[in-house]
């Protein structure tokens, strides 16, 4: 199927599955993103004729986000277009609101070409029971008290440390360079609340942000290795595989390394020994140095039970 035209072109799109618990069947859902206004009904004869499949086409929800959120609500595993922006981090475009009054003020067109597309395809909706109609704007619709709040209110909510750290592990982002494509590639959807996390808050503080998830992510680990000692540590290396450059050479480069510096191999063994044991203190640190290219760095071993 190809949707675009001599000037109607393919900006974005997902495509994702949804079961119908009642039913016990399953159907697609699948949102585009054009740069023009198109008219469907060319499409919809030619999947009827050409491969007898009926599709059913609804401009009910606000926005592209709206309809993203929506068909997402219960297969993670959709697949989406090359170069599609990450719109899963919370809260919606801050036009969201001007998004749902311009819709509602379309709603009674957006009705009469649905009935007409119902009954031509067999009255086969988007969603269960008029699923759709209830959740067409989004799983953020908010009823009863929530629905009360005023629209300074729900602007007035912003991204906290907290919220942008969940983000930064769950994309595996390491530093800001990495975090800063992110809110990039969403502002172009309208979501602007973690570039506004990030322009506001400075640097400083989006690098304490960084530092700090993935400081909690591995607290536990640091716990548990604080607890060992220097000898546990290095009798639990010894159970790992040697790397593919090592190949179990180790050993032998370290002995030859020290015998080319003049220094017994007995003595070096036993101060590293008393080091591991005791821990550093006076008259038990080891200090290697030396002219340049003689294996120093070789050494640096140590440094991985301090």
């Amino acid at each position: 199927m190809n949707c675009e035209g001599p000037k109607t072109k393919v900006v974005q799109w997902h495509c994702c599955q949804e079961n119908h618990k009642k039913q016990g069947k399953q159907h697609h859902h699948m949102v585009i993103k054009l740069n023009k206004i198109k008219r469907w009904l060319p499409i919809w004869k030619y999947l009827k004729n050409k491969w007898s499949v009926y599709v059913h086409f609804s401009n009910r929800h606000t926005n592209y986000y709206s309809a993203w959120l929506y068909t997402t609500k219960e297969d993670k595993d959709f697949i989406q277009s090359a170069g599609h922006p990450d719109l899963g981090n919370s809260g919606p475009p801050r036009t969201m609101a001007a998004s749902k009054a311009r819709a509602k003020r379309r709603q009674p067109i957006a009705d009469l070409h649905d009935s007409q597309t119902d009954t031509t395809s067999g009255g086969e909706g988007e969603g269960e029971g008029g699923e759709e109609r209830q959740q067409g704007d989004g799983r953020s619709r908010m009823t009863g008290k929530n629905s009360t709040l005023s629209v300074k209110q729900k602007q007035s909510k912003r991204l906290s440390c907290y919220e942008v750290s969940n983000i930064i592990l769950e994309k595996k982002m390491q530093n800001r360079t990495e975090l800063l494509p992110l809110p990039s590639a969403q502002k172009a959807e309208g979501k602007t609340d973690l570039a506004e996390f990030v322009m506001n808050r400075g640097n400083r503080v989006v690098k304490e942000c960084i530092s700090t998830a993935w400081e909690m992510e591995k607290a536990s680990d640091v716990l548990q290795r604080s607890q060992l000692t220097r000898l546990q540590i290095l009798e639990k290396c010894l159970q790992d595989h040697c790397t593919a450059e090592c190949d179990g050479r180790w050993a032998v480069c370290a002995q030859q390394l020290l015998a080319w510096n003049h220094v017994p191999i007995e003595v070096f063994t036993e101060a590293v020994r008393n080091l591991l044991e005791q821990g550093s203190g006076k008259f038990r640190n080891i200090l290697i140095k030396g002219p340049a290219n003689t294996g120093k760095t070789f050494k640096h071993y140590l440094q991985v039970f301090y």
